[in-house]
């Protein structure tokens, strides 16, 4: 089994929200093992959180086009290329801070926030990482589309 990872240290970057085009600040620290993806709103009196879960995935129709987590009127926006970052360098554990409610755009992809996890570094934690597997057919339809996820051996 492999074992859970984080950042090896602590990294910075600026940039504009996409759509609110708020300038925020946001900052890469290492986290325990079990404590997941957290991001942490410093611009806020004592510094709520909200887990990367998607018990906190916030409805398109509040923020069309984007990803949004929230919780207790607390919100982060379109955190969807940060999330494809951390899961391309496999990264379980992680605190974000950010001093606004959107992430920053920079240049539209998952790039950047890829070469500041690279600089960052990774580093292997002591406790085995955790898998979901899928037991039987899962679909969902909206609008005419539909997704269905089926039980493999591997991923295809």
């Amino acid at each position: 089994m492999l074992k859970q990872r984080t950042i090896a240290k602590e990294l910075s970057l600026k940039g504009i929200g996409l759509h609110t085009a708020n300038k925020v600040n946001i900052t890469f620290k290492p986290a325990e093992v079990d404590q997941g993806i957290n991001f942490i709103r410093t611009d806020l009196p004592d510094r709520p959180f909200v887990k990367a879960s998607v018990e906190y995935v916030l409805s398109s129709s509040s923020s069309p086009r984007r990803t949004s987590i929230g919780r207790d009127n607390i919100e982060i926006q379109t955190i969807e290329h940060l999330m494809a970052a951390l899961a391309g360098a496999e990264v379980d554990n992680i605190n974000i801070e950010l001093d606004n409610s959107e992430v920053p755009g920079l240049d539209g992809s998952s790039l950047n926030f890829s070469e500041i996890i690279n600089k960052a570094g990774i580093r292997e934690q002591e406790k085995e990482r955790r898998y979901y597997a899928i037991k039987e057919p899962i679909s969902v339809e909206e609008d005419g589309s539909t997704i269905v996820a089926l039980p493999a051996s591997e991923l295809k």
